[in-house]
């Protein structure tokens, strides 16, 4: 996906909303990117100062290195996840 922004990146649109629920992931001080479903459906890469009230964060993006979305260069995301017992 060819990016457009450095704050934000629109990955797939699920054909269902974001849950009404209350996410259990918390916007926190010190996290400076989150994996959040939006209102529609759409998953997106943000930023925490392009995060909205209504988006359903996801997950807390870490990385041994800096995040950083260049307009005009691909961006992929490729994920894991860690098996707690």
């Amino acid at each position: 996906m060819t990016q457009q922004s450095t704050t934000k990146i629109h990955f797939w649109t699920f054909p269902f909303r974001a849950p009404e629920t209350p996410s259990s992931v918390q916007n926190m001080k010190g996290v400076e990117w989150y994996l959040c479903m939006e209102a529609d459906g759409g998953v997106t890469f943000k930023h925490r100062s392009v995060v909205e009230r209504n988006d359903y964060l996801l997950a807390e993006m870490k990385s041994n290195e800096e995040f950083e979305l260049t307009p005009g260069k691909t961006t992929f995301l490729e994920t894991g996840f860690n098996n707690f017992s």
